[in-house]
């Protein structure tokens, strides 16, 4: 969990294996995007081992329109939605594993999205009506 929250493994779903009872509980939300977010830490949270290997096992092609490619006032909305879960999610389920800094650290980061995109937003003229919501 630590190695997740300080970026040090990526939160990408298709870039990991998992053993299939992993996800018995668990499922992507639906009509969100960033639900590899929303995920993984639930999913890191069960495992009792992660081994992590430094070769390149997967060719992963970005393509301009796609969503991840995209921004949009939705799109940024679930973003700020799946961090304020993930903080959520470690401040009720597993604070023994931060220290008070970390999980400062964590609120902090989650305050500095949700001002960046603000300010994107603001800056394009775009309706924030969806921020408000």
């Amino acid at each position: 969990m630590q190695s997740f929250i300080d970026n040090m493994i990526n939160p990408n779903v298709w870039n990991k294996l998992y053993k299939r009872v992993l996800w018995e509980n668990i499922r992507f939300p639906v009509g969100h995007v960033y639900e590899d977010i929303e995920t993984m830490y639930q999913i890191f949270d069960l495992c009792k081992l992660t081994v992590v290997i430094d070769e390149s096992l997967y060719f992963h092609r970005k393509r301009q329109g796609s969503i991840t490619d995209t921004s949009s006032a939705i799109n940024i909305s679930d973003g700020i939605r799946a961090t304020e879960l993930l903080v959520s999610y470690i401040e009720n389920n597993t604070p023994e594993l931060f220290t008070d800094e970390q999980l400062m650290h964590s609120r902090q980061s989650l305050l500095n999205t949700m001002i960046s995109f603000f300010v994107f937003y603001s800056i394009k003229g775009d309706d924030l009506k969806t921020f408000r919501d």
